[in-house]
C-alpha cells in the first residue's frame, strides 16, 4: 500500500479539527475517477481513535499522527468508485465498483490498517436482484443487509449465510434495516408507517420498528420502547444502546419525548425530568430529533447531531454544550479518547470543499 506525505492538519481556534486542504502543488491527493470530482465527504467509520473518511470517489485512514491516502491502492486493485465501508472495530470492510453503472458493487476488501485482502467472493452470494443496504461489524462478525435478507458472515469463511427472519421484515417499509451493534449482539430497526395513528393525527405518522439478533434468533422488542416514532435516533457505545425520540398515541395530539437505554431484551426507560433538554417544545435542542438525526459516543459522551447541530450530553437531564456549526454535517463516527469525526462539507470561496472535524468532547 502506498502511504503518500501525510495531507494538512489545521488546528481552529476553540475545536480541534482536521483539515483535508484542496489539490495543490504542495499536497496532492489522487481519486479513484478523475471525471467524478465530489465536493464532500460522506463516509466515515471508526475502530476507536482511527478512522476511515472518504467519499465514492477517495478514501483517507487518519491515524492521531498522520493521514494517508487509499485511493492509489484501491485504485491499483480495480476500484473505480466506493460503495460502503464499515468496521468491526479491528478491520474495515471497503465495498466498491470496478465498472461503471453496476447494479451490485462486484469488489469487497478487508483493510487492516496496513493491508488490503481481497474478499470479493463473499459479494457472489448475494442474488442481482437484491440491493446491499447497510453493513456493521462487531469482532469478525458481520451483517449486511439487503431490501430482502440479512446476510452474516465471519472473516475466518468465505461464504455469507442468510438469516432467518421474522415476517415483520418482508412487509412494506421505507427505510433501509439500521444495524446498532450491542455487547451481545445487535438491534436491528426500521421505519413503517402506522395506520391507525395516521388517521388519528390526519397526517403520516412513521414508527420505528426494533428487533433483538442475538446471534442465533431475531425478535421483535418495539412494544419495550411505547413504539417509538421515526423522530428518533439510536446510538451505542458498543455495549448499551440509547435510543431517543417521540412516541405518538392515538389519542394524543401532542408527542411524548422518551429516553431508554438497551442491551437488547433488557430496556431501561430513562425517566426525564419535565426541564429535561429533549421536551421543550421552544428548545432548539430538539432539532437533532425532527430532522432525523445521528448519535454517537465519545468515550466520555453522547453526541447526538443533524446536518447542523450538535447537541453534547451524558445523559437525559445533563447538557454539556449545544451548537450550531458553519458547515453541513453528512455523516459521523465514534471515537473512543473522548472523541468523535463529523464529515460533510463547506461554503468557501463561493464554491464547496470537504469538511472534516475532530470533535473533542467538553
Amino acid at each position: 500500500m502506498k502511504y503518500l506525505a501525510p495531507l494538512f492538519i489545521t488546528i481552529l481556534l476553540a475545536i480541534p479539527a482536521i483539515g483535508l486542504t484542496q489539490k495543490s502543488n504542495e499536497t496532492q491527493y489522487q481519486v479513484l475517477d478523475a471525471g467524478n470530482q465530489i465536493p464532500y465527504f460522506s463516509f466515515a467509520s471508526s475502530r476507536g481513535d482511527e478512522w476511515l473518511i472518504g467519499n465514492a470517489n477517495e478514501l483517507f485512514h487518519i491515524t492521531k499522527n498522520n493521514t494517508y491516502d487509499l485511493a492509489p491502492t484501491l485504485k491499483e486493485n480495480n476500484f473505480l468508485s466506493i460503495r460502503k465501508i464499515a468496521t468491526d472495530g479491528q478491520n474495515w470492510l471497503v465495498l466498491g465498483d470496478s465498472t461503471l453503472w453496476n447494479a451490485q458493487p462486484d469488489l469487497a476488501f478487508l483493510y487492516d490498517g496496513m493491508y488490503f485482502k481481497n474478499i470479493s467472493n463473499i459479494l457472489y452470494n448475494i442474488p442481482d436482484h437484491e440491493w446491499i443496504g447497510n453493513i456493521s461489524g462487531k469482532q469478525g462478525l458481520w451483517l449486511i443487509t439487503t431490501d430482502k435478507n440479512i446476510y452474516l458472515w465471519h472473516n475466518a469463511l468465505s461464504e455469507l449465510s442468510p438469516l432467518e427472519l421474522p415476517l415483520a421484515f418482508k412487509e412494506p417499509r421505507v427505510s433501509d434495516i439500521e444495524l446498532t451493534p450491542i455487547t451481545k449482539g445487535w438491534l436491528l430497526s426500521f421505519i413503517q408507517q402506522n395506520g391507525p395513528k395516521s388517521i388519528a393525527h390526519g397526517y403520516p405518522i412513521f414508527d420505528r420498528r426494533i428487533f433483538y439478533y442475538d446471534g442465533n434468533t431475531i425478535q421483535e422488542t418495539t412494544s419495550l420502547y411505547k413504539n417509538i416514532s421515526s423522530l428518533s435516533a439510536i446510538g451505542s457505545n458498543g455495549k448499551y444502546a440509547i435510543i431517543i425520540g417521540a412516541i405518538f398515541s392515538t389519542d394524543k395530539l401532542t408527542p411524548e419525548f422518551a429516553y431508554f437505554e438497551s442491551t437488547g431484551l433488557e430496556v431501561k426507560q430513562i425517566q426525564l425530568p419535565k426541564n429535561n433538554i429533549f421536551n421543550n417544545s421552544l428548545s432548539a435542542h430538539r432539532q437533532p430529533f425532527l430532522s432525523g438525526g445521528r448519535i454517537v459516543w465519545t468515550g466520555k459522551s453522547w453526541l447526538i447531531h443533524d446536518n447542523i447541530n450538535i447537541l453534547e450530553f451524558t445523559k437525559a437531564s445533563d447538557l454539556i454544550s449545544y451548537s450550531q456549526t458553519e458547515y453541513t454535517i453528512i455523516n459521523s463516527a465514534y471515537g473512543s479518547n473522548k472523541q468523535a469525526v463529523l464529515v460533510g462539507y463547506q461554503k468557501q470561496n463561493n464554491s464547496i470543499v470537504p469538511k472534516i472535524e475532530l470533535f473533542t468532547a467538553k
